[in-house]
């Protein structure tokens, strides 16, 4: 008999969904924030990343806090904040972009409930929609970029403020009120990353497919003008431009084929980075056909929901907005790079696929077993882009410890095959020298030789890098890099700088040419150099050459990690 009435309780309330919506802010904070922590454990203990050795030099160092090319006062402010509290001890830095993810999900979850409950929907469903958005988001395994690296934090906080704004616009609070608040959170969260400069399109929609009054819609407009102005001219008077070299840098990578741009960044929206474009594009059709699937049978099943269905197209037009910045910066689908650009349209991604799947399946068994496999496939792809950020991690300390013992030893360090990222999580793509500085290492017994770009890294073998010896004092390095001891010869540095420059192939077709003029060794090494790119098939524009002196010693990055082998 207990039984059977159990199960004529809405499962909404028999799981405690509608009591968790219904608890003050900070305990639905602290539940998030316990998952949240556990979910990205793993890069917890991480240390500073690329950028990251280069915005803390300037800000918390030097103390600077208008990097150059870019305008985020908000997320230098916060970086020079911790630095002076913490130091380089990175922890505290991602407890913060943590609990601030957890926050913005908690945001999210008061955000759906109440927009449905100002609209006098008093449905079970109301609640259980609004939870399972705010838990995808907290789960949505592409996050990983605005949260496990530092400088991410800038994608994290404008989502913040794009979201809190959203909340305010459903707020009980006068008109005015709302009006002032949603302004200053658009000003604010410009300072903090650019992502959020369509919030204006996304505030305005929504009052309108709400049906509020003309005149609301028309003041509300107006100042987030107004905000807009003030910010562009704070930028500019700060940083001399609107946008910065990194800015324009970015508009015009994203001029190519603009309508691939488009469908590989929406399909980065559903699907993990894959070097295989083609299955890329078959999993996308696969998965929009799946997805368009449910929704448009959740539409059709409330139809009678008049209330619901206004719910369902503004979360579906706010989405598509937010995702007006990706699309046109574009994704990457090799790897998670760019990911943060995806952070604020997840958050109506997740609201939207909540909609469809507690509409589609109606029985709570079906919802639970949906759901529970749904989130575990995320927390699956979570996990292993944390594993990504975790090697990222451990590839730039392992680095960094070995330029710390160069200090105590005779020679320099060589470091050969110097990784820009894995899999999308930075490594140096920049900040090298300035990690050096950090740390106050000595940068004068260190020398990079190369550096790496993701297509060079995946020619390397799996296992190790593949070395070959051509004589007894040479090497070759894959992909590209020749390494050899020198033999006092000063023309060997000549080599390494050309190289350098790219212009190695011409020095050494004039000292094969024109041997007379230069040392016998000389002729005779760049014939070495020469045969080697012929038989080996490599670019001249690619070469890099590293000598060794007697007492120094080399690095060489591989897909396992950093190795000395000997030579």
């Amino acid at each position: 008999m207990q039984s059977m009435q159990s199960d004529n309780i809405p499962v909404e309330n028999r799981w405690g969904v509608n009591s968790f919506v219904a608890l003050r802010w900070y305990w639905q904070w602290l539940a998030f924030s316990v998952l949240a922590l556990v979910l990205y454990l793993p890069v917890l203990g991480n240390t500073f990343l690329s950028d990251d050795h280069l915005v803390l030099l300037k800000t918390g160092v030097e103390q600077q806090l208008n990097v150059d090319g870019f305008f985020r006062p908000l997320s230098d402010i916060t970086l020079w904040l911790t630095f002076r509290l913490f130091g380089i001890n990175p922890l505290p830095y991602y407890l913060f972009q943590v609990l601030l993810h957890a926050l913005n999900a908690v945001m999210l979850l008061r955000y759906c409930s109440k927009m449905m409950l100002r609209c006098q929907v008093s449905d079970d469903k109301v609640f259980l929609i609004a939870l399972l958005a705010s838990v995808l988001f907290l789960v949505y395994p592409f996050h990983n970029e605005a949260i496990a690296w530092i400088l991410g934090r800038g994608a994290l906080m404008a989502g913040s403020f794009a979201i809190a704004a959203m909340l305010a616009l459903v707020s009980n609070r006068e008109p005015s009120v709302k009006i002032a608040v949603i302004a200053a959170c658009y000003f604010i969260g410009m300072t903090a990353y650019e992502t959020i400069i369509i919030l204006p399109l996304m505030v305005v929609v929504q009052m309108i497919i709400m049906k509020e009054p003309a005149k609301q819609v028309l003041n509300m407009l107006i100042a987030l003008v107004i905000s807009f102005a003030l910010h562009a001219w704070l930028r500019i008077e700060v940083s001399g431009a609107f946008l910065g070299g990194y800015g324009e840098g970015f508009f015009q990578e994203a001029g190519g084929d603009k309508l691939m741009v488009v469908l590989k960044s929406a399909g980065r929206v559903l699907l993990p980075p894959s070097d295989n474009s083609r299955m890329m594009m078959i999993r996308f059709a696969v998965a929009l056909i799946m997805v368009g699937g449910v929704l448009f049978i959740a539409w059709k099943r409330t139809r009678k929901e008049v209330v619901s269905r206004r719910f369902f197209y503004v979360h579906l037009f706010c989405f598509a907005v937010a995702m007006l910045v990706p699309m046109w910066l574009g994704v990457s689908t090799r790897t998670s790079e760019s990911d943060r650009f995806l952070y604020l349209p997840s958050f109506f991604f997740c609201s939207v696929l909540a909609f469809g799947l507690v509409h589609f399946f109606r029985q709570a068994k079906q919802r639970v077993i949906i759901v529970a496999l749904l989130l575990f496939v995320m927390v699956a792809l979570l996990e292993e882009n944390n594993a990504n950020w975790k090697r990222a991690s451990g590839a730039v300390r392992q680095l960094m410890g070995e330029v710390k013992k160069a200090a105590a030893l005779p020679g320099r360090l060589l470091v050969v095959n110097l990784p820009g990222e894995t899999n999308g999580a930075y490594i140096f793509r920049v900040g090298f020298e300035e990690a050096i500085r950090l740390y106050q290492y000595d940068s004068s017994k260190v020398k990079v030789v190369n550096t790496l770009s993701r297509d060079e890294e995946l020619m390397l073998p799996e296992q190790q890098v593949r070395l070959i010896a051509e004589r007894p004092d040479m090497l070759l390095v894959q992909p590209s890099t020749l390494l050899f001891k020198t033999d006092h010869n000063h023309d060997n540095e000549l080599l390494e700088s050309s190289a350098e420059a790219g212009d190695l192939r011409r020095l050494v077709e004039t000292m094969i040419t024109l041997e007379n003029e230069w040392s016998f060794a000389s002729a005779a090494r760049a014939n070495q150099i020469r045969m080697i790119v012929y038989r080996h098939k490599l670019t001249w524009s690619n070469m890099r050459i590293g000598v060794l002196h007697p007492e120094d010693r080399y690095l060489i990055w591989n897909l396992r990690g950093w190795e000395c082998p000997a030579f």
